[in-house]
């Protein structure tokens, strides 16, 4: 039985509740955590296989304290020195933190305002500089929509360092062949922000495990809550099955339609639309508040750039954000 029909079964046969959380369904019906008798492991474990198996990985958790949560929790599971990109989240320096280990930083070259992706040998001299290190975490896809190539991963792999790949905005990769292939199949922990791209509530994440899971189940136990709500983890289970579902190849349509119209930065991931503010005669700060006094909210920008997110869900709207920027245009 799925997550969502042992809440459905909850609500036809519970009529009362005297039972956590304190607003007993009033800010949502489906918000109810574990109550003896209605949620059995087993259906959080089938639905965690389910995705799992969608997503190509050996096993998958749930995650309800965010994307972060996952890499601290790799961190935490490895328990050695690292190596990570300059870019790195800031969870990864509060997992050095909590792990108590050494991290060291490689840093990214620049090109046209974008930082770029590790290069196989700029990652092989980095774990000669340092050969203590135990894992590598590498951000792929990155704030832009760019990947680490197989090639850099396959250098972790010849050093036998553990791989850890911060893949917060890359949730939707497995879903279309359109997309580069999925990160989350050849590391050993991988992260994925199921709020950030897919129809799921924000703090809503996954966690792709091709390792020993004992470690990291035990460092997930050390930094989660013990009231996982379920509406929650119904929205992780159910954002697969639309994922699944999904016109991806409706959305590049579109996407690739604005691409022709406008200066856009080269990326991997064509639902990342990283726009460039210069052709406006604007920076990129500029721009988006320009965006913003329209009605129209980017995801964040920097000083050239502004970061726009498509998905199937707002895919009906890039026509309309394609004759607001023509006006731009205009002027």
């Amino acid at each position: 039985m799925s997550i969502r029909a042992q809440i459905e079964a909850y609500a036809r046969n519970v009529r009362l509740r005297f039972h956590t959380p304190g607003h007993m369904g009033r800010l949502h019906p489906d918000d109810i955590t574990e109550i003896d008798g209605v949620f059995p492991e087993h259906c959080i474990e089938a639905a965690e296989q389910a995705a799992a198996t969608a997503y190509g990985v050996r096993r998958l958790r749930f995650l309800v304290c965010g994307s972060s949560m996952g890499v601290k929790a790799a961190i935490l599971a490895v328990g050695k020195p690292l190596l990570c990109e300059d870019i790195c989240h800031r969870a990864v320096d509060e997992g050095a933190t909590l792990a108590r280990v050494p991290l060291y930083k490689l840093t990214r070259r620049r090109m046209e305002g974008l930082s770029i992706p590790p290069a196989p040998e700029e990652l092989d001299a980095a774990l000669k500089r340092h050969p203590d290190v135990g894992a590598v975490v590498l951000t792929s896809p990155d704030y832009y929509g760019r990947c680490v190539s197989q090639a850099t991963f396959d250098v972790v792999r010849a050093h036998k360092k553990t791989l850890i790949v911060d893949g917060a905005h890359g949730a939707h990769f497995a879903f279309s062949p359109l997309f580069p292939s999925p990160p989350c199949r050849v590391a050993d922990y991988c992260n994925m922000s199921a709020h950030k791209t897919l129809a799921a509530y924000t703090q809503t994440a996954y966690l792709a495990v091709n390792a020993d899971p004992a470690p990291v189940d035990r460092a997930l136990r050390l930094l989660g809550t013990t009231s996982p709500s379920y509406l929650f983890l119904s929205a992780l289970e159910e954002a697969v099955e639309q994922a699944k579902q999904a016109d991806y190849a409706g959305l590049k349509v579109e996407t690739d339609r604005l691409r022709r119209k406008f200066a856009f930065a080269d990326n991997d991931d064509f639902s990342r639309l990283v726009l460039d503010a210069r052709p406006f005669g604007l920076d990129g700060h500029a721009l988006y508040k320009r965006l913003l006094e329209r009605g129209v909210a980017a995801e964040t920008a920097d000083a050239r750039y502004v970061i726009l997110i498509a998905t199937p869900c707002n895919a009906d709207d890039l026509p309309a954000l394609g004759r607001i920027l023509e006006r731009f245009d205009e002027r």
